[in-house]
This record gives C-alpha cells, sequence and structure tokens, in this order.
C-alpha cells in the first residue's frame, strides 16, 4: 500500500470518529485541579483523572476521551465509555487535516449541507469503529468507594474492551429492565451494533449485527415504556429505526409513520426518549432539522414545534434530551457544530404550548449567551428538584480558521433561578471545562447514591492540536461538605 493511500485512510478514519466524537477542537487549559470551588458549601472531587488518586483518566486508557452512558443497578454507579484512538498520529498530519476541514468548509458552506453531510457520513461511519482500542465498562459502589472493571484489560473484567470485540468503540446506553441491565454499543454499519444483557455476574449478548441490518450502527437510546424496553438506533444508510422487546430477548421493530428515520434517510438517529403525560416522546437528528414524535394507544403524532423541524432553525439538527420537570416536558437542542451561527436552545412544553427557555426569545440567547455552546449535551432532574443541564462548548470554525473551545458548562434552575455552576460568572463553584477548556463537553450526568444530591458528570476530554497530550476523560463529583 503506497505512502498516499495510507494517508487518505488515516484522514477518513480521523475525520468519521472526529465527527461522532462531536468534530471537536479545543486548546488545551493551563489549570487543572483536582478539589475546587467557589462555594463552601460544596465541593467538586475529580474521581477519574486525579492524578494523585487511585483512578487516572480514562480508567487508565488516555483513548477513553469520553463517558458515554451512565445508570445505576443494584445501588452501583455504571459508565460506559467512548473511545478514540488518535494518539500515534503526528502533529504535521493534523495540521494538514486541519487545512483540508476549513477548505472543505468553505468550499460547502454556501451551499445547502444536509444531504451532502448525510451521503458523506454515510461513506466515513461503516470505518469509525477501527480507529479505536474499544470501549470499557466499568462500575462504582459507594460502600467501599471502589471502581470495578467489567469491560477491560484489567484481569479482574468480565470482558475485554469493546465487550469483547475492539470494534464496539462506544457503550451508548445503559437501561435497568426487569431486574437485569442492558447495554448498547456502537459499533460499524459493516456488523451494526449490540445489545448485552448483565444479571450482576455475566454478560450476554441479546442483540447482535445491528437487529440483523448491519446499517443500524449505534444503539443510540434507550427508555423503558409500558413494560417494554425500546431502543433506538443510529443508521446512516437507511434512516433511524426503534426497536422494543418485553424480555430482553425477544425484539420486534416498531413501526414508524412512513418507514424508518419517520419517512426520511436523513433522520439518522433516534437521539432521546421521554415518557410524558403517559405518551412517549421521541426526539430525532436530521440535517433538515430536529423533529418530536409521540406515541400512544399505538398512535404516532408529530408534535407540533415554532416555526417547523428544528424549531424554524435548520441549524438545530438535534433532539439532544428530554425530562420531565414541574410537570412539562423540557428539551434540549444541539445546533450544527459545523457552522458559525446559532447555537444551543432549551425548550419546555406543557402539552399544548412551546415557551424558549435559551434561545432568541428566551431568558437566555443560543447558547446560554455563548456561542461556543453548542449542545445542551446532558440533562437530569435531581431529588432536590433542581434542573441541571450540561453543555459542549465548541466553534469547529470561526472567522473560516478551525475554532476552540471554552470548556463545558453545568447550569442548574432550582425555585426558577438560574445558576451557572460550572463556568466563569461570579456565582460559578468551578471553572469553565472543570478549569480544563479540553473538558469540552458535559458528556453524561446522574444523582448517585438516589437521593444523595451527589451530582456526578463524566467529560468529553479531547484536544486534537495535540494527540499526545490527551489525558482521557474525566468524572467530578459534586459533594455537600456542611
Amino acid at each position: 500500500m503506497s505512502h498516499i493511500i495510507k494517508k487518505i485512510i488515516i484522514f477518513i478514519l480521523i475525520v468519521t470518529q472526529i465527527t461522532i466524537s462531536l468534530n471537536v477542537i479545543a486548546f488545551k487549559g493551563n489549570i487543572k485541579t483536582e478539589e475546587s470551588t467557589n462555594n463552601i458549601n460544596f465541593l467538586w472531587k475529580k474521581t477519574v483523572g486525579d492524578q494523585n488518586g487511585n483512578q487516572p483518566g480514562g480508567f487508565g486508557v488516555l483513548s477513553n476521551v469520553a463517558t458515554r452512558a451512565m445508570g445505576i443497578y443494584d445501588n452501583e454507579l455504571y459508565v460506559g465509555t467512548q473511545n478514540f484512538a488518535l494518539l500515534n498520529i503526528n502533529s504535521l498530519f493534523l495540521k494538514i487535516l486541519a487545512s483540508v476541514q476549513v477548505f472543505a468548509y468553505r468550499l460547502l458552506e454556501p451551499t445547502i449541507l444536509s444531504f451532502l453531510g448525510a451521503r458523506l457520513l454515510n461513506l466515513l461511519i461503516p470505518l469509525a469503529s477501527f480507529l479505536n482500542d474499544g470501549c470499557e465498562l466499568w462500575k462504582y459502589n459507594y460502600t467501599i468507594d471502589t471502581w470495578i472493571p467489567l469491560v477491560s484489560n484489567s484481569a479482574s473484567a468480565i470482558l475485554s474492551p469493546g465487550f469483547g470485540d475492539e470494534r464496539n468503540f462506544v457503550s451508548s446506553t445503559i437501561t435497568p429492565f426487569k431486574g437485569k441491565l442492558y447495554f448498547g454499543t456502537g459499533k460499524s454499519s459493516f456488523v451494526g451494533c449490540e445489545i448485552w444483557e448483565y444479571d450482576g455476574q455475566n454478560l450476554v449478548k441479546v442483540v447482535d449485527k445491528g437487529f440483523g441490518n448491519r446499517f443500524n450502527s449505534g444503539a443510540w437510546s434507550a427508555i423503558v415504556y409500558n413494560d417494554e424496553l425500546w431502543v433506538g438506533t443510529m443508521n446512516w444508510k437507511q434512516g433511524s429505526q426503534i426497536w422494543k422487546t418485553y424480555n430482553g430477548k425477544d425484539w420486534e421493530q416498531v413501526t414508524l409513520p412512513g418507514g424508518n428515520g419517520f419517512g426520511s434517510r436523513l433522520t439518522n438517529y433516534i437521539w432521546a426518549f421521554c415518557e410524558y403525560n403517559s405518551s412517549l416522546y421521541v426526539g430525532t437528528m436530521s440535517f433538515n432539522g430536529c423533529q418530536i414524535w409521540s406515541f400512544k394507544e399505538d398512535q404516532w403524532k408529530k408534535v407540533e414545534l415554532p416555526g417547523g423541524d428544528g424549531f424554524g432553525e435548520d441549524q438545530n439538527i438535534g433532539v439532544r434530551n428530554m425530562v420531565e420537570y414541574n410537570d412539562e416536558l423540557w428539551v434540549t437542542i444541539a445546533s450544527d457544530f459545523l457552522l458559525e451561527i446559532g447555537a444551543c436552545e432549551i425548550w419546555k412544553y406543557d402539552g399544548y404550548n412551546w415557551i424558549n427557555v435559551v434561545g432568541e426569545e428566551g431568558i437566555f440567547r443560543d447558547g446560554f449567551n455563548d456561542i461556543y455552546n453548542k449542545y445542551g449535551w446532558s440533562m437530569m432532574v435531581d431529588s432536590d428538584n433542581s434542573l441541571w443541564i450540561g453543555t459542549a462548548s465548541l466553534q469547529v470554525f470561526k472567522d473560516g480558521l478551525p475554532g476552540t473551545s471554552r470548556g463545558c458548562e453545568l447550569w442548574r434552575l432550582k425555585d426558577g433561578q438560574w445558576t451557572e455552576i460550572v463556568g466563569n460568572s461570579t456565582n460559578s463553584e468551578i471553572g469553565n471545562g472543570f478549569n480544563d477548556q479540553t473538558n469540552v463537553g458535559a458528556r453524561s450526568i446522574i444523582e448517585y447514591p438516589d437521593g444523595s444530591g451527589q451530582i456526578w458528570i463524566g467529560t468529553l476530554n479531547l484536544d486534537i492540536k495535540n494527540f499526545k497530550s490527551y489525558t482521557g476523560c474525566e468524572i467530578w463529583r459534586r459533594i455537600n461538605i456542611n
């Protein structure tokens, strides 16, 4: 194989994984703290990524650049990783790659990107699982204050990375169902995603080869609804699908209005599920603008959004999260990170009307007044009835040049008041990105133990301008010290 062909293959792999990992271009921060807070009542403690502790970044594997799924089962915290192995790529080639990205972006910017983008990713996604070392799965037991490997290179793990197959590059969903725990993966459209069942001791594969359709390259979202486990897929060839099971073993495809992707091959992800007012709400990702659908009593209904798909803006490509909060459906929106315009928006819905909370008509402008906050990436409601939203901060292109990140932010809404918990405001408890700009995304969020008030945040840590500086994903815990 010639040198040029090798470079082309590497280029394709890099672009693919960068796309999946949010196409992030970030600068390395100068400050890192193991414990930090500006609020005397709370302490932020790094539990993964602590250079002085027993669990280094990425659980000791630098290519574990992000946490993905988090869940609680049998009073233990489970965390899946996303793996992205670029440590051996030389910096000169990265500069060439950045230049090509700028050229490609400027070439396509005046055109409609949706069709071209989808077709490009359809070619690249099949290669996504080659540039990684395999995802990992860990659990944490607070009674013994110990991380325990389940899927890892550790000798005590049940399976090796990638659930025994390194092509599984992300542990994407973690869902308790009928006394067992189910893990979804992202793999490759050469072979299709997988789902694994865990009973507390053993891991058993219950779905293989993308539910029999290899183009279902990711099991990307999951929920228990009407006593069944529902799973939404990533499918860049045919449009996303939904599958369900009543027992974890037997699966059936859910019929969607119009077929795959709710009638559009450009609807490539089922990104979010939420049960609200006894209906199942489904949020999609599409380059033509996100959609929300509801399902109840075997009937599908497209939810009318202000302005139409994407809430009237094409750059609003995806519904990233949905939760019920104070009897309303709250939705975080992902903005197209290839565009210089727009940032994440937040909307709420009472079953009849939509109200813009973050956006042009909201309390804050797009991105909580920061154009870098492209994604409302994680969201949850805690036992104290506070709403938490974590962002992904990046501007891939700024004035035609590769951009950067300011570091993720974390916002809380309590009793009608917003507070920037992680950020650079005067009330923030710790700086953007937990004082590290390479923590570009608050990727995962959970309260653990249940009812404890302790908030756990898993990050995407990525600096593609200097791959040899990777430190792996981090997990931070907010502790009440009073």
